[in-house]
């Protein structure tokens, strides 16, 4: 059987693509479990929200996106819970609520990171899913392929720069309900992996921030029920996650047409 070999160089050239996207969101995944050292889950869902004000500007200057007057209205209302999200606690010791600021400050600053490199991850991921004409599970098999070999030269990184046989010992000792619970997140991540790699393919880089809103929602109530000492729902966050709600779904409303 002859193969074209354009076709073949081309194919081989989409391929090598898949590991831009690869590597942005392997350093995003872990950017987030950084983050975690320094804010909650339900917090670093709104200040991630900066890429949809990223997201919209890429999509006007690059792609010649018309944004209205309605729309950039919603932009503010997120802005506005990102700057709501950051204002800090008062009360409690004076050391208390410093580090306090510089934890929030510090997980501001890694969220509008995160948000550029998420940005940058789906409009690449974007285009190879909508130029690459092969299959989609083909084209998840190249980017999951490309994503196994940059974690695993991640983890090697970590072994050699830590103590392997102290780490080794402490995965051994785990307890098979910690044990558990990894497997369950290993399998939440794929699935929201191919959910978005769908949303890609069949749709734009916009319309997953839709799902965003509700998995912040659902992220809250449940840290606000399970770890309550490390997080509540307070009258700022839940100001936040109302800028922020509105925000999605008045910068997706259609106006009518008259």
């Amino acid at each position: 059987m002859c193969i074209d070999g354009n076709l073949w160089r081309s194919s081989i050239h989409l391929s090598i693509l898949f590991a831009v996207p690869s590597v942005l969101y392997a350093v995003n995944n872990n950017l987030y479990y950084f983050a975690l050292h320094f804010t909650t889950p339900p917090v670093w869902n709104i200040l991630i929200q900066s890429r949809i004000v990223i997201t919209a500007v890429v999509y006007r200057v690059i792609f010649k996106r018309k944004i209205t007057a309605f729309q950039w209205f919603a932009l503010l209302l997120l802005i506005g819970g990102i700057v709501v999200t950051n204002i800090p606690e008062h009360g409690g010791k004076e050391s208390t609520a410093g580090k306090g600021r510089r934890n929030i400050t510090i997980a501001f600053l890694l969220g509008n990171a995160a948000a550029v490199i998420s940005v940058l991850a789906g409009i690449s991921m974007e285009y190879l899913f909508k130029n690459d004409k092969r299959g989609f599970y083909e084209q998840n098999i190249q980017l999951y392929f490309f994503g196994t070999i940059i974690t695993s030269v991640m983890l090697l990184y970590e072994c050699y720069t830590s103590d392997f046989l102290a780490t080794v010992t402490s995965v051994r000792n785990i307890s098979n309900f910690l044990f558990m619970l990894v497997v369950v997140s290993i399998l939440l991540s794929a699935g929201t992996g191919l959910a978005v790699a769908v949303i890609m393919k069949k749709l734009d880089n916009i319309v997953k921030m839709y799902s965003a809103a509700l998995s912040t929602v659902l992220t809250a109530v449940t840290c606000a029920v399970f770890f309550p000492s490390q997080f509540t729902l307070n009258v700022k966050y839940l100001i936040a996650l109302v800028l922020f709600i509105a925000a999605i779904f008045l910068y997706e409303k259609r106006p009518e047409k008259t």
